[in-house]
């Protein structure tokens, strides 16, 4: 999280909040109980709190603020709330989540009867609202009903139901309905804070196709989730079941045609990715996956059809069933739970590597999510859980976690074992120590106007390598030279054809150079910009990957702490950075197999390589080798223009790790905390 920038002086920002009225010192010194009496709490905000997590008021929430507006406030270099001050009121954002709008019900958690929450859209056909309210109703003798509006809410509603439910609403001016509003994922996740924090649910029914972030982020909580999908005039019932979120536990397919749907779409609605429960008369058919007792699914969607909608017949079957699947469902969720618990517990799970740029996540909802995705085998995220393992290398290691075991539970309870799913991750920010190594850096800038960030970045530590820098133009070669020559440092800056991006001056161009004269380490960088993938992307990938390889504000002399890294540990081959996003092989692994049998490598590849992401990395020339020896040259390599994936350059890219140990190496790790980079997709 930003502090505050000083180009205002500290007694103009703490004058500027205090006169917007935004910061309650009651509710701040609240918050801060060793806080001396003496002490300016609004100076202590801007040095300390905020990047703690503490709120200045009841009014404004930075970190909400922070999520909904990432770019401007990270572009400003303000705090959020003297963003919000300067600019963000003028320009009407918001200072609190939609959560911070809604009327919440008292209920008192009396501990003998569960806790349901119900998302319901309070505008949908006056039909099918009478029979969500006749389940709810019904419901209600059994468990404390919170139905949450996710559309715009009628309060003559809550009258018509006797008082026996309760509803969370959004408040309104005067007595006009709350209008609909979107809610997208940062917003969900602030409504069903709210809502775990003071309900504190068992069992979510979803009737409602809109919101589905809610229903993830609930689910991810480890609450189960039930939906209860109809026909939709939008479309056909097997699109309505397959738009369903894959966190859904169970779907109870209702349908109210003349006849019942026919053989094309039942088996569309058994071949979608959710449960399927049909639902009939006098039982509810066994929970099963796709595929699976398909004929079984078929007769319930079917025998749905059997009592009109809203009859008491169908109403009351439909309240027994929903409530016998949720008596189902707790076995499940108590082995989640008990999963979650002893993964927390063993302190291997990384929320900072788990969560996503800018996502609102804490660490609850992060092991319920990983839980939840692994038990389903689904890849949601595609964001590693733990700092310094190889998820892939240990499950094709252990062939008993096919039988469903967490990998994360799993490896703990055999004693963490070594084995080439650990390697080293070289943390913390790091102070100057030169290194006794002859190093080589080279760098291939395609845009000239970032050497001067790069050699910023490399001046910041103590260690002076030699320069080779290569560029597509003359003359701006000899500009590069001339500002180079003033840092003292040995520099070699040519003009290479514009062939191979910056593998081909890497392993052709300076290929002597590099790898002939006797260097003890390596480095490898470019001046990425990635523009095919958003600017912004690009950008934000760049400064990634040189915070970590380089150094910088945050990660400090990384550059001396991974040559120190070689000089005490001579098994290392390759370091690069610690990526959060697990990728694969994509259309990449035939071309990739092929270049690997002609260096010798035989052995099945992992499902998701370890590579340098970016093809930014620190190695040892030995470490080249077999890629080296395969005597490319520029012809070799693709010329302008390169796609974006599925290129001789991205396969280079994820073998070089695999080179490295193909020739007896180790790979290691840097790794920055609270840094993260915008993925292309």
């Amino acid at each position: 999280m930003p502090r505050a920038r000083l180009w205002k002086s500290i007694t103009d920002q703490v004058a500027a909040i205090r006169e917007s009225g935004l910061f309650n010192e009651s509710h701040y010194r609240s918050q801060v109980p060793l806080l001396q009496a003496h002490d300016d709490a609004i100076v202590h905000y801007l040095l300390e709190g905020e990047a703690a997590g503490l709120t200045p008021s009841p009014a404004f929430a930075p970190d909400y603020y922070r999520l909904r507006y990432p770019i401007e406030v990270a572009h400003a270099e303000l705090s959020p709330l003297l963003h919000f001050i300067y600019s963000g009121q003028r320009e009407k954002k918001r200072p609190l989540p939609l959560a911070a709008e809604f009327r919440w019900p008292n209920v008192a958690l009396t501990g003998d009867r569960p806790v349901v929450i119900a998302l319901c859209e309070c505008d949908k056909p006056s039909a099918q609202l009478t029979e969500n309210f006749e389940i709810l109703d019904a419901l209600a003798k059994r468990a404390q009903v919170v139905v949450v509006a996710v559309s715009g809410l009628d309060p003559a509603l809550t009258s018509q139901n006797g008082g026996t439910l309760n509803f969370a609403a959004r408040s309104s001016p005067g007595d006009a309905p709350a209008k609909a509003y979107a809610i997208d994922d940062l917003e969900a996740a602030c409504l069903v804070r709210d809502l775990v924090g003071r309900y504190r649910p068992q069992l979510v029914i979803a009737f409602t196709e809109l919101a589905p972030a809610l229903k993830v982020r609930l689910a991810h909580r480890l609450i189960p989730v039930i939906t209860l999908a109809r026909e939709s005039q939008e479309g056909p019932l097997h699109m309505t079941v397959s738009a369903l979120p894959k966190s859904v536990d169970a779907c109870i397919v209702l349908w109210s045609g003349a006849s019942p749907p026919d053989a094309d779409e039942l088996e569309r609605i058994s071949a979608s990715e959710v449960l399927i429960v049909g639902w009939q008369a006098d039982a509810i058919v066994d929970q099963a996956r796709p595929g699976e007792n398909v004929s079984r699914e078929r007769e319930a969607v079917v025998e749905s059809s059997i009592a009109e909608p809203g009859s008491n017949t169908r109403v009351a079957a439909l309240t027994n069933d929903v409530w016998r699947l949720f008596m189902n469902l707790q076995a499940d969720m108590a082995r989640m739970k008990s999963d979650a618990q002893r993964i927390a517990d063993s302190g291997l799970f990384s929320l900072d590597l788990y969560r996503a740029p800018f996502e609102l996540l804490d660490s609850a909802e992060g092991v319920g999510r990983y839980v939840r995705t692994e038990a389903k085998g689904l890849d949601s995220s595609a964001r590693r859980a733990v700092s310094g393992f190889i998820s892939s290398s240990y499950v094709a290691a252990h062939p008993s976690l096919a039988d469903g075991e967490n990998l994360l539970i799993n490896y703990p309870r055999s004693g963490r074992p070594d084995g080439p799913w650990k390697y080293d991750v070289l943390e913390g920010k790091s102070q100057p120590q030169a290194s006794d190594l002859r190093v080589a850096v080279h760098g291939h800038f395609f845009y000239p106007e970032l050497v001067d960030e790069f050699v910023a970045r490399l001046l910041l530590n103590a260690s002076r390598p030699d320069l080779y820098i290569s560029v597509a133009h003359e003359d701006v070669a000899s500009r590069i030279r001339g500002k180079l020559a003033e840092t003292g440092l040995q520099v070699d800056v040519r003009c290479v054809p514009n062939r191979g991006r910056d593998i081909g001056p890497f392993l052709v161009a300076f290929k002597e150079e590099l790898f002939g004269r006797g260097y003890d380490v390596v480095g490898h960088f470019h001046g990425k910009r990635s523009l095919a993938a958003g600017a912004a992307r690009g950008e934000s990938w760049r400064t990634f990957l040189w915070e970590h390889l380089l150094g910088g504000p945050i990660g400090g002399c990384k550059m001396d702490m991974v040559l120190n890294q070689f000089s005490g540990d001579d098994k290392v081959g390759i370091v690069i950075a610690e990526e959060p996003y697990r990728f694969g092989w994509h259309p990449n692994l035939a071309m990739a197999r092929e270049i690997g049998s002609r260096m010798g490598i035989s052995e099945p590849f992992l499902k998701s390589p370890e590579f340098p992401v970016g093809t930014m990395f620190w190695c040892r020339p030995q470490a080249m080798r077999p890629i080296l020896e395969l005597g490319l040259g520029l012809d070799d390599l693709p010329a302008e223009p390169v796609g974006n994936d599925g290129t001789m350059l991205h396969a280079l890219e994820r073998l070089l790790v695999v080179a490295a140990e193909h020739a007896g190496y180790t790979m290691a790790k840097t790794r920055v905390n609270g840094l993260a980079w915008f993925p292309p997709g």
